[in-house]
């Protein structure tokens, strides 16, 4: 649960960082590559470097690694994801709709303690809602 002290995770900040600077790149090197439009007709699309997160906004939890265990005990590596779910609430404080990527435990959370409280949290840790 997100407690008083919790920070949003050091890696999900810098991830979003180097995302925003690899799409900022990407759009540089097409312009000093095609300079002229007019002679280029063809257009190409910004290769997508940056894959969706799976972080809730709120717990913070991230998939972790494993092993997958057959019935003769051979092991392989597999990853267990968080159950995620991306839901809207209406924050009535500011009269407006705002949508969260959330674990099951997270809308556990804001069941118990209040959208507002959770909110005002996530805004005190840096997170943009």
């Amino acid at each position: 649960m997100l407690s008083q002290g919790a920070k949003v995770p050091q890696k999900a900040i810098q991830a979003k960082e180097e995302c925003a600077e690899l799409q900022r790149g990407w759009a540089d090197k097409k312009k000093t590559i095609f300079p002229f439009k007019s002679l280029i007709s063809l257009t190409f699309a910004v290769p997508n470097l940056c894959y969706m997160a799976r972080v809730c906004q709120v717990t913070g939890k991230t998939p972790v690694g494993g092993n997958k265990v057959s019935h003769s005990n051979i092991k392989t590596k597999r990853r267990f994801l968080p159950n995620l779910q991306r839901k809207r609430f209406y924050l009535a404080e500011e009269d407006k709709w705002i949508t969260l990527k959330l674990s099951t435990e997270a809308i556990r959370t804001i069941n118990k303690n209040g959208l507002y409280s959770v909110v005002k949290q996530l805004r005190a840790q840096g997170e943009k809602i």
